[in-house]
């Protein structure tokens, strides 16, 4: 997804190999009750959260039980905002911020 904004809603992303679930670049996504999980990649498995991207996990959605070498669920290099979402493995990569445990985003 590049250069918009958009709401997914009630779907489960899986079975991708190779590119991971979700790229967001230069772009605004919402997830709301959506499940990403089983997905493949280099990084970012599950999402890859671009540095001129906002990710936003509402409450039901979940992104865990992907693979890669390095931020298996979710690498963050954009804002990532959790609304009562479930995030496994999360990884803010250079400027990124948001994630459980990692670098708070200013107001």
């Amino acid at each position: 997804m590049q250069q918009c904004t958009a709401t997914l809603r009630d779907l489960t992303v899986t079975g991708a190999n190779g590119s991971g679930g979700i790229f967001v670049f230069d772009a605004t996504l919402t997830l709301d009750n959506v499940a990403i999980t089983g997905n493949q990649a280099s990084a970012g498995g599950g999402v890859a959260n671009d540095a001129t991207s906002t990710l936003t996990l509402e409450v039901g959605s979940s992104v865990t039980g992907n693979t890669t070498d390095t931020a298996a669920d979710i690498e963050n290099k954009g804002t990532l905002i959790d609304n009562g979402g479930t995030i496994g493995e999360c990884d803010d990569v250079d400027a990124g911020c948001g994630c459980p445990d990692g670098a708070v985003c200013p107001p």
